[in-house]
């Protein structure tokens, strides 16, 4: 996501590449079946970690709407909606209340896992952060 913040400040088509080529790679990692994306950064994957890759997607589909790339943009938006669908299951919600001993206290939380119920406040900045990214570049289409 710098090098697409660097190519809205500077507007070399370097860096319009480098932030496609970082997008690109990572789209190797997304699971085809849950949109999760399977790393060696955490050692339960998938998790938390989807939020990250889509941080750098959504950056890159905000680059692909200023270059006019419609493909590369409808690409990294359909990864971006398949990754959000699996980051939904590990946000704590209304369903999650049977399993719960206080619903107040954890709703919004995100899990790091499927498997684990821990919740830290850097898996929410970046669920939170990939939203709000994912949300800008499809504005940014409009």
């Amino acid at each position: 996501s710098a090098r697409a913040a660097w190519h809205r400040v500077t507007g070399d088509d370097a860096f319009a590449d480098l932030a496609y080529e970082v997008a690109d790679w990572a789209l190797g990692f997304q699971q085809e079946k849950t949109g999760a994306f399977l790393n060696g950064h955490q050692p339960d994957t998938p998790g938390y970690t989807t939020g990250l890759y889509l941080e750098g997607i959504a950056a890159a589909a905000s680059v692909a709407v200023q270059e006019k790339a419609a493909g590369r943009h409808h690409r990294y938006l359909d990864a971006c909606r398949r990754g959000l669908g699996f980051l939904d299951s590990l946000v704590y919600q209304e369903r999650d209340r049977a399993v719960l001993p206080n619903l107040a206290w954890a709703l919004g939380g995100v899990r790091s896992s499927p498997v684990r119920s821990d919740v830290r406040i850097d898996f929410v900045q970046h669920a939170l952060a990939a939203v709000l990214s994912i949300r800008a570049a499809k504005a940014g289409a409009r």
